[in-house]
């Protein structure tokens, strides 16, 4: 049988691809993340091969400008990620392939992405805002974006708002912490909350373990 124009030579199949045991993750701080999947179908994994690519399109005409692992015989199903070095806010698009024990190959799996965070404490232009339980900004926008996202740490809890829209669907975001060690950010994907004009951006912040 075939699968995307692919000739299925064996009936595993790599699928649930992951990142940091997550599904298509924003905000990944980790500068060799761990992928991951799991195989379906009867017989055992001998060896898999992953691909990572700059963009789904280029993955899915062959090319894997950022990293190809080659063929590494093993029945692990994670690796993590070994090709040329990340940048922050860099978005990922991988897929891998598996081969059983008699040498037959699986079609790759449907190509999932990750993207990375903000991976140097230069990268965060902000600065600490204190002693008020409500925030909000506004600014311009000339266009429409292609691309925004909220990298956010709010120490206890906190719920963003864009244009009056909430942000995520997250509760008690972000975990707790000991927060004289790590403060823990938050990336969301505020692209369609946000429109050429004027937006506004608010955020409400809840103490948690913080106030305590």
């Amino acid at each position: 049988m075939t699968k995307g124009g692919c000739e299925m030579q064996s009936n595993l199949l790599p699928q649930e691809l992951r990142c940091e045991f997550l599904e298509n993750p924003l905000g990944v701080d980790i500068a060799s993340p761990r992928l991951s999947w799991r195989v379906a179908g009867c017989g055992m994994v001998r060896s898999w091969r992953v691909r990572v690519a700059s963009s789904r399109e280029a993955l899915l005409h062959g090319s894997a400008d950022r990293w190809d692992s080659g063929m590494v015989l093993s029945d692990d199903c994670a690796v993590c990620y070994g090709g040329s070095p990340l940048t922050s806010g860099e978005c990922l698009w991988w897929t891998v392939a598996v081969c059983d024990e008699d040498g037959h190959c699986s079609c790759e799996a449907e190509p999932a992405m990750w993207e990375m965070g903000l991976l140097s404490p230069a990268d965060w232009t902000g600065s600490w805002i204190a002693g008020a339980g409500l925030l909000r900004s506004e600014f311009f926008l000339p266009a429409a974006p292609v691309r925004a996202r909220l990298h956010i740490c709010g120490l206890g809890y906190h719920e963003a708002y864009c244009n009056g829209r909430r942000v995520g669907d997250h509760e008690l975001d972000p975990a707790p912490t000991d927060y004289e060690a790590r403060m823990l950010s938050v990336t969301h994907d505020v692209t369609a909350l946000l429109d050429a004009g004027h937006n506004a951006l608010g955020v409400m912040l809840g103490e948690g373990l913080y106030g305590q």
